[in-house]
């Protein structure tokens, strides 16, 4: 069964009074639980999520999600997040990867959809900065609908090199060229455990139900 998106039932209590402070629950505006000064960074909304793929920067922080995002009801509910609901744009890629820790905190996202492209999931690329390497926790992402035209396509991350990703999964439809999987398109070098994807997955080389290369 797919988990109640309502955040009153599950966002930490001490953000309920962030949300409202900010007008969360205002149709025209809310600005989510964003706090750059907290560690790791707190994510409640689609709008909260979208900002950590802003810079270099915010791709090298470390956040927690809050509650369950539903990308449709985000669209509702804030036309400024209509565009994201349509076609998200993945948290980094080829040239500034995300290399930060991303907490789940068993919750997860539901609804993203991409149309067109490489390097394709909730997450387009995910690698190692230094000797830290990027990891993923306690995620999941629910009825995914990504239909790539390219390469490293997932429904959690299209490219994962020498990535972490523990209790962590994807559902949904996840299509592309080469190097497409159901939860990770490329899966180098990482270290994946206790995760799963269920759903199809379509393409022509390095195609695999859970990781396609």
């Amino acid at each position: 069964d797919d988990p109640q998106y309502i955040l009153s039932n599950d966002v930490a209590s001490e953000y309920l009074d962030v949300l409202s402070a900010n007008e969360y629950w205002n149709t025209t505006s809310g600005t989510g639980c964003w706090d750059a000064a907290a560690e790791p960074k707190p994510i409640c909304t689609c709008l909260d999520l979208n900002r950590t793929k802003t810079s270099a920067t915010t791709l090298g922080w470390n956040y927690s999600l809050q509650n369950h995002i539903d990308m449709e009801r985000c669209a509702l509910n804030f036309p400024s997040a209509a565009p994201l609901a349509a076609n998200w744009t993945p948290i980094g890629d080829v040239t500034t990867a995300y290399n930060g820790t991303f907490d789940g905190q068993d919750f997860s996202v539901k609804g993203i959809t991409i149309v067109g492209g490489s390097r394709l999931g909730l997450f387009g690329d995910i690698h190692v900065s230094g000797t830290t390497a990027g990891t993923l926790q306690n995620i999941g992402v629910i009825d995914v609908d990504i239909n790539g035209t390219g390469y490293y396509v997932g429904g959690l991350v299209g490219d994962a090199d020498s990535a972490i990703i523990s209790d962590s999964f994807a559902t949904g439809s996840v299509t592309g060229v080469d190097n497409v999987g159901g939860l990770i398109g490329d899966g180098s070098y990482a270290t994946i455990s206790d995760s799963f994807a269920t759903g199809s997955v379509t393409g022509v080389d390095d195609v695999g139900g859970l990781v396609g290369d």
